[in-house]
């Protein structure tokens, strides 16, 4: 896979322009980045992963080239796909969060910045969701079998359950939203809130590379009887 196509071809890197340079005007409208504002930026890796995703698993001749392969080899082959999104969605986070550190710092020099431990939980967590993207990158791409179909469906999908967490906070009772503030007020709370949350997402990953190769064992067995 070229260089291009891991970003996720022009529209990837078009993403990441426009990420970058809303990043760089935003100390314009926020005097300090609180630690709920930096989780919202956790938006950009599961963008960023399902650009590169759609093209490690969207393309038909990849569904048929790992259906064609040995079922010994399938997870191998997933997890070697996997890790350029993966990759793409991690570290693009983090140059995104350098640069907007950067930013509000050149705009803000008396801004505080996030402490450690806030930045390795958020770390932590966006590792788990670059990862999340990518298996579920992997189980639509073999179904839909284009980048295009791929990539709107990855990114229409994990928009909605975003919004869904959203609007199930604003629904939420007052004592819970409180209790969420206090915990994201607190850094210490929070950074092992984030690394927990990290970890459930690499456990619903290993679980849709489960479904990935019981489908390719349906289809290879499908092939069989034909």
């Amino acid at each position: 896979m070229s260089w291009m196509n891991a970003f996720g071809g022009w529209p990837g890197v078009a993403t990441f322009a426009l990420m970058a340079c809303g990043l760089l005007a935003l100390p314009l409208k926020f005097p300090y980045y609180d630690n709920l504002l930096l989780i919202v930026f956790s938006a950009f890796t599961y963008l960023l992963t399902a650009n590169s995703a759609a093209y490690a698993f969207g393309p038909k001749e990849v569904a048929q080239a790992i259906s064609n392969g040995a079922a010994e080899g399938d997870r191998r082959e997933i997890l070697w796909r996997a890790r350029i999104p993966w990759l793409v969605g991690l570290l693009g986070w983090g140059a995104l969060m350098a640069l907007s550190l950067a930013s509000l710092r050149s705009v803000r020099p008396a801004a505080d910045l996030p402490p450690p431990a806030v930045l390795a939980g958020l770390a932590t967590l966006n590792c788990g969701l670059a990862w999340l993207t990518a298996m579920l990158g992997a189980l639509i791409g073999l179904n839909v079998q284009t980048v295009k179909g791929t990539r709107d469906l990855l990114r229409m999908g994990l928009t909605f359950l975003l919004a869904l967490i959203v609007l199930a906070y604003f629904v939420s009772p007052d004592p819970w939203r409180a209790s969420l503030s206090r915990i994201t007020r607190r850094n210490g709370q929070l950074a092992a809130v984030l690394a927990v949350s990290g970890g459930f997402l690499v456990l619903l990953a290993e679980l849709c590379l489960r479904r990935v190769l019981n489908l390719l064992g349906e289809r290879r067995q499908g092939l069989s009887i034909l």
